[in-house]
């Protein structure tokens, strides 16, 4: 086979390809299927390259898995697929384009094909999407103390940096690029960021430098429920109202408090029962010191 394009269809998806020196690039996909398989070889050539835009902007997409021949994922190769949440990758180094899955809000997890443990993944995912880091995408070195060294110092500059940082570009662009030029939602926004990023370290059972688990709890006691800013409870109500790992560090941290818990409870109603009755038991059982429900009236 030339370079010129091909046409091939497996699992209800069309691949569109070209094959050069024995190896093929696909530049092209369409079908509904929301998880995907790429083929590890067409017509008897190995699948090595993911062409830029290949993917770009599909909306059906939530999973892919990638093949062991894959060697390259170009530019924008998943830019904008709103839904993909779950990519699995070969366990080794890949040259990887600009911005491949910029814009991609629901990913949690790049995995790989052998098996990891969902702290490699989700920091992965954490590094392609909302920290902004591809520098972190080195599958060979992923995980090793000095690749999270560097993932943490990421994270520290991320919560380092004034919530307003970049807000003039949301003006000079107006709305019709950014939705909104309103400053508070701006950096509501930029705050919300940073909590999700603070419970998922937080949460992963990873050794953590002297005094950096404090600096992070810190950060959430500063904007739980009750302080002038409250997107630590926000992430909590909106986002994980049934994921008991996040709500129990959120009280256990101490973001809940005597003074909250009715704001708290109020805001549940009967949306989230397991994490209401979570909370009130914790409250009766005195975690929060002293007598955590006098002068509460339910």
């Amino acid at each position: 086979m030339n370079s010129t394009n091909h046409f091939y269809e497996k699992d209800n998806c069309s691949y569109y390809y070209t094959c050069r020196e024995g190896k093929v690039t696909i530049t092209g996909f369409s079908g509904y299927e929301s998880r995907v398989e790429v083929p590890e070889q067409i017509e008897g050539a190995p699948v090595c390259i993911i062409a830029k835009k290949t993917f770009l902007g599909n909306k059906h997409l939530e999973e892919i898995t990638f093949p062991d021949s894959l060697e390259e994922i170009g530019d924008w190769a998943f830019a904008y697929c709103s839904k993909l949440k779950h990519v699995t990758l070969p366990r080794k180094s890949l040259r990887l384009g600009k911005d491949v899955f910029t814009n991609c809000p629901a990913l949690s997890e790049i995995r790989f094909a052998d098996g990891e443990k969902p702290n490699v993944a989700k920091h992965l995912a954490a590094a392609a999407t909302i920290m902004e880091a591809p520098y972190l995408l080195d599958f060979g070195a992923c995980h090793t103390p000095e690749w999270m060294e560097q993932w943490d110092a990421r994270l520290q500059t991320i919560v380092n940096t004034p919530d307003e940082e970049g807000y003039y570009l949301q003006v000079l662009c107006g709305e019709e690029d950014y939705g909104s030029t309103d400053k508070g939602a701006y950096m509501s926004g930029r705050r919300s960021r940073k909590i999700r990023l603070l419970f998922l370290r937080l949460l992963d059972d990873l050794e953590k430098p002297a005094g950096f688990k404090t600096w992070m709890e810190r950060y959430l006691l500063d904007h739980t429920k009750g302080c002038e800013s409250e997107e630590t409870w926000t992430i909590i109500h909106k986002e994980h109202g049934r994921d008991k790992a996040y709500y129990q560090l959120f009280a256990g941290i101490g973001c809940l408090t005597s003074e909250n818990l009715p704001g708290i409870l109020d805001d549940i109603k009967d949306e989230y029962p397991e994490m209401k009755a979570y909370f009130i038991n914790y409250a009766g059982n005195g975690s929060d010191g002293g007598d955590f429900f006098a002068g509460l009236d339910f």
